[in-house]
């Protein structure tokens, strides 16, 4: 079933995929993720639903072809689907979900699958992930990924407008991606307030 949603730790609550890191580094990925531990329950929620309603109509092109991301209670769809009902209805279904504040369609009609297609995509995806893993300022645990055909559409939420460039310089020129399509947000959350033991950014000086 070509149904993805990244999970991770804390009982499938927290960001995109399973990455084996130092303590440090893990403290790091939490500290610099962007939902919260509500979200994260929300967005699970809002999968699951989606999921189970996808079963319920037991449409084969519908639930082999269509992918479905989640973020912040946006419903990010993607695939290639055979017939144009099947994005319609996709759509349809997700809007009936609870908490769902926008649905994003990206599936796009191509009669046929190619297995090899598919594979060159899981390749890319593994790939692109990989680069975003290994580069400074660039928080993969708040993105979800897809690959389809060669276009990297992304969804969720960076920290602020280098942190978006630099993903979307990352995406562009990673190997075999032809096109990225961004439904990244930039964040409105404010960053964390200076403790008594931080030197403050106007003197440089311990209070």
């Amino acid at each position: 079933m070509r149904i993805v949603f990244f999970l991770s730790a804390l009982s499938l609550l927290s960001g995109c995929e399973t990455v084996v890191v130092s303590a440090v580094t893990e403290a790091g990925i939490t500290a610099s993720e962007e939902r919260s531990v509500s979200t994260k329950v929300q967005d699970v929620e809002i999968y699951t639903k989606l999921n189970q309603l996808f079963v319920e109509h037991d449409n084969k092109d519908l639930l082999v072809n269509v992918t479905i991301n989640v973020r912040h209670g946006r419903v990010m769809l993607t695939g290639n689907v055979d017939e144009p009902e099947t994005a319609e209805r996709a759509v349809m279904l997700a809007w009936r979900v609870k908490d769902v504040q926008e649905v994003i369609n990206e599936i796009v009609v191509k009669r046929g699958t190619d297995f090899f297609a598919n594979a060159n995509d899981a390749l890319i995806k593994k790939n692109l992930e990989a680069r975003f893993l290994v580069t400074k300022d660039v928080w993969v645990v708040n993105y979800s990924i897809d690959i389809v055909s060669g276009v990297a559409y992304l969804l969720g939420k960076v920290h602020d407008q280098a942190e978006l460039d630099r993903v979307l310089n990352i995406a562009r020129t990673t190997q075999g991606v032809r096109k990225v399509v961004s439904h990244l947000q930039i964040s409105t959350k404010q960053p964390p307030l200076p403790t008594l033991n931080q030197p403050t950014p106007a003197t440089g000086r311990m209070n």
